[in-house]
Formats: C-alpha cells, structure tokens, sequence
C-alpha cells in the first residue's frame, strides 16, 4: 500500500521534538505556518520501508538579507541523521548560499543554481530510485528547474526523512513525502473543523484517551478560510491527519486509521502504528482524488484499532 505523509509546516508534527514554528503567511501563503529545525536527526519515520521509489516535497522560504551562519538540509536519511540523499545548502558570511546535493550525508557543491528566489518562497522535488545494480538515480528539481539528475552509487533511499535548518530566516513548509509520484506544485494547507463526533472521553488537557479499539473521531470540515484565501478553483489530491501528542499505552489500542465517509459508504484512508512514548506523533496521510464539491459532501475521521 502507497503512503503519503503531509506536514503544512508544523515544527510539532516532527519526532525529533525540535525546531521553531513560525505563524505567518508571508513565508507559506497557503498554509500559515512553517519551521526551522536545528536538529541534524530524522524527523520523519516513514510509514512503509521505500520500495524502489521516493518523493520528498517541500516548500523553503529563504532570506535575501545576510544572516548567521549555517546548514539546511532535506534528506532520504537513517533514524540518526546520516547517510543523507538529498538536497540543501550551506550560508557562510555573505546573504547567498552555497547550494548542495547531498549523497551518503556529503555536501557536494551545485554550481550555477540560478533559479532559488531569495526573499520568496520556493519549491524543491526530490526523486530518489533504485537501481537492479545496487546504484540509485536522484533527480532534484527547484522551481520547475531540473538542477541535479544523475546515477551514483553514494545515492541511497531509506527509511526516515531529514528536514533541517539551523537558522530562523530559511522556514520550510508544505512537506509530502510518498512512494508515488509528487507535483511540485502541491500545497499542503490545513482545514478548519466545524463539528466534530465522537464516542471518546476527553482528559483534563483535552486529549481524547481511550483503551478500546473501534472508537471513533469524525470530523465535518470547513473550506470557507481556503476558498476566501486561495479560490476555489483547486483539486484535491491527498488527505491526511496529525495526532499530536498521539501514543500508545498498551495492546488493545496500536494504530489509528484514517477514513472518509461520504453518501457511498465508509473508505478507508490508511494507518499509522502508535509510538508508546508519550511525546510521539501519529501523522498519517493517503493519496486522493477529490473536488471542493466532493470535500464539502464528505466526512473525514479517524479510528483506533489494534
């Protein structure tokens, strides 16, 4: 089963616990948020081990001022940080930066990368595959802009992915990551809740708690703040969902699943395993094909299970 994994830009939502999120639209017109993350460790485990492909999208709004010194970097890498494939930078004492991909976790310099917008939002595509011989190909594309593309054997996919900077003046946001194909022209943004049903009890920090499978969370969505903002003249090509904290404190409840429920029936929209440290995360997201009409006849929610 393909995944999709979905993050408008909450520093939050990553299982390293790190990093800054920052509320403003002027560094993620679609979503509102977006972060910067010191942290040189995985921040995302993927759902499913990669098969011979991986996407990685993200969105990075970078300064055109000077600022201080440091690293980004957006990687296919293991749980400790390393062995990264991907792409990133590195900004010395001037306002530019020198531009990377990165193979095995080394920095190796793109010349003439001309088409990063400083001062504005940009987007980055990464392609990973696996090659019969044991070499991989990475393509890296930068707004529309295919900037890198080759085979090499320091080129790998695995199971986590790196999303870093270390400085508060280059945020990231609109992050997919999937087993299948990415446009870049994706956004992530978030939808306001207008009702929500459910049979779980509430604790006194809010948190919906429970030790039983089969309990249910659904939510009625709001479009309005999206449509006034952006039109509505957009599809819909994937949804997810953020438990956050979201953890497990035992057997009889392991994982949550995502589901739709629409005048057809109930779908269901993939699962995610439960952490059992009470700081973990559970963000899952599936591929979708919907309309704003579609969107506004639906009912999203989730489920615990074992």
């Amino acid at each position: 089963m393909s995944f999709k994994y979905m993050n408008p830009g909450f520093a939050e939502w990553l299982n390293t616990n790190a990093g800054t999120t920052v509320n403003s639209y002027e560094y993620n017109r679609y979503g509102g948020v977006s972060f910067w993350n010191k942290q040189n460790k995985a921040d995302v485990e993927l759902p499913e081990a990669p098969g011979k492909h991986l996407y990685i999208k993200a969105s990075f709004w970078i300064s055109d001022q000077g600022g201080d010194r440091g690293y980004f970097e957006i990687s296919s890498a293991n749980k400790d940080g390393s062995g990264g494939t991907g792409f990133g930078g590195r900004r010395g004492y001037g306002k530019d930066w020198d531009i990377y991909w990165y193979g095995d976790g080394s920095p190796n310099t793109l010349s003439k990368v001309s088409c990063i917008r400083y001062g504005k939002m940009n987007d980055i595509l990464i392609h990973i595959t696996t090659d019969t011989t044991g070499a991989a190909k990475m393509t890296l594309t930068l707004n529309g802009t295919v900037i890198y593309d080759n085979l090499n054997w320091d080129i790998g996919l695995h199971g986590y992915v790196k999303l870093r900077s270390e400085v508060s003046d280059l945020l990231l946001s609109n992050i997919i990551i999937s087993d299948q194909p990415i446009d870049i022209k994706e956004r992530v943004v978030p939808l306001a809740i207008k009702t929500t049903e459910t049979d779980l009890p509430v604790d006194d920090d809010g948190n919906y708690i429970t030790s039983e499978p089969d309990k249910i969370v659904i939510y009625t969505l709001d479009t309005s703040d999206v449509i006034e903002r952006l039109g509505d003249d957009f599809q819909i090509t994937g949804m997810g969902f953020a438990c956050v904290p979201g953890y497990s404190t035992g057997d009889a409840v392991t994982k949550i699943t995502g589901f739709r429920r629409d005048q057809q029936g109930e779908n269901e929209l993939g699962s995610v395993s439960l952490s059992s440290e009470k700081n973990g995360k559970a963000v899952l997201g599936t591929a979708i094909d919907m309309s704003l009409a579609d969107l506004q006849t639906s009912q999203f929610g989730i489920k615990t299970g074992a």
